[in-house]
């Protein structure tokens, strides 16, 4: 990866916060929960706070996969390469498994709006995917050498 797209370390930690509050935030908001504390139905509450929280995942997906680590080298460059390879692999298998079970079964997305989330929820599958096995690679990296 391009040493100048990444930002600075200290950008990963508030990734590490926004991630999981903003997707939180918007699934308690879309299952209804915070509609009793609105006035008045509070449509324009409702899509603001499902609006602030959705770009608040988005920008901490974006925190998490774009900050540097700590030392960066070029074992971390491979890495970066390899778990997005893996992460493309993934998303490749999810999508012909996807499609084959809606094209066996018959159950596919019945609107625009479903479609519309399943391919959302697909792109958020691959960066969880990336994020996912690069750390956890990072974290057993580390722990082999703390080993030895």
């Amino acid at each position: 990866m391009i040493q100048k797209m990444l930002l600075p370390h200290k950008y990963k930690m508030a990734g590490v916060w926004m991630t999981p509050l903003g997707f939180v935030n918007w699934a308690v908001t879309q299952s209804g929960l915070f509609d009793n504390v609105l006035p008045n139905g509070g449509s324009w509450q409702r899509t603001t706070i499902l609006a602030v929280s959705f770009f608040g995942f988005l920008i901490g997906l974006y925190l998490l996969v774009f900050s540097k680590e700590r030392n960066e080298d070029e074992y971390i460059n491979n890495l970066r390469l390899k778990s997005f390879q893996t992460a493309a692999f993934g998303q490749l298998v999810f999508f012909i498994l996807a499609f084959t079970y809606m094209a066996v079964s018959g159950n596919e997305p019945a609107n625009d709006g479903q479609l519309e989330l399943f391919l959302i929820l697909s792109i958020f599958f691959f960066w969880i995917w990336y994020i996912s096995h690069f750390n956890l690679t990072m974290l057993r990296m580390k722990n082999k050498m703390h080993e030895e």
